[in-house]
């Protein structure tokens, strides 16, 4: 396996561990939805606080894929060149 294909298939492994960990926690917060109507009104509570946090841990994982999966494609082009340029220097 090339050292590219090595590293993709690193950056798989972790985006599947987060979507694992995020499936765990939507799965237990289905189950908790599932139950809470007959729950306290202090489990009520915490189940409202605890909620949007899913939610914005979701968004946030999103938002940190995109943005370094678009920083490593541009890193990616900009090395490319450099390279070409110093093939095309050296006469290679």
């Amino acid at each position: 396996m090339s050292d590219q294909e090595e590293k993709h298939s690193g950056t798989n492994k972790v985006r599947g561990q987060i979507d694992d960990a995020l499936d765990e926690l939507q799965g237990i917060a289905d189950s908790i939805r599932l139950k809470m109507h007959l729950g306290s009104k202090e489990a009520k509570d915490h189940w409202e606080e605890l909620e949007p946090k899913l939610h914005e841990l979701q968004h946030e994982t999103e938002r940190v894929v995109e943005r370094t999966s678009s920083e490593a494609k541009d890193l990616a082009a900009d090395l490319k060149e450099r390279f070409l340029k110093l093939k095309k220097d050296i006469g290679a």
